[in-house]
């Protein structure tokens, strides 16, 4: 099983590792029934109005959880297991290189995934003044929760 957060790299990412391991992808998960056989997934649909449970018959399984929704708790006393995999792929199976990599200005942080929200209504009397919400989401690292524009 692969779990990793429904960020947007992670999002873009685990779909195409899905293809590439001919496995299933269940996305967005909320909870989990981790004692059940199969381990019975819960995900929301239709714009968060209707939850499903989604299971997977056979492994392996790519599960994407949404950012801050499962709390950290301590280690348990028994330890996992750890498999390691050689991941070959023939060179003209590859389609894809990488040409450059540039680095980017800090980017916004996505609002689900986000500590700090700053928001602004109509108490800033006029849309030009919203700038004042950005500029203050920017200095204490947060993101802005509605545009005014």
């Amino acid at each position: 099983m692969i779990l990793a957060g429904a960020t947007q790299r992670g999002r873009d990412f685990l779909p195409r590792v899905s293809v590439l391991l001919g496995c299933g992808i269940v996305s967005d998960v909320v909870s989990a029934k981790w004692l059940d056989d199969p381990v019975t997934f819960v995900r929301p649909m239709y714009g968060g109005k209707v939850l499903t449970e989604v299971s997977c018959a056979g492994y392996p399984v790519i599960v994407t959880t949404r950012p801050n929704t499962f709390e950290i708790i301590a280690a348990g006393d028994s330890p996992g297991r750890f498999v390691e995999r050689q991941a070959a792929l023939p060179a003209g199976r590859v389609r894809s290189r990488v040409l450059r990599i540039e680095e980017k200005p800090k980017a916004k942080v996505d609002l689900t995934e986000a500590d700090i929200i700053v928001s602004g209504g109509r108490g800033l009397k006029a849309a030009e003044n919203f700038t004042l919400i950005e500029d203050l989401a920017r200095v204490v690292d947060g993101t802005v929760g509605q545009q005014g524009r």
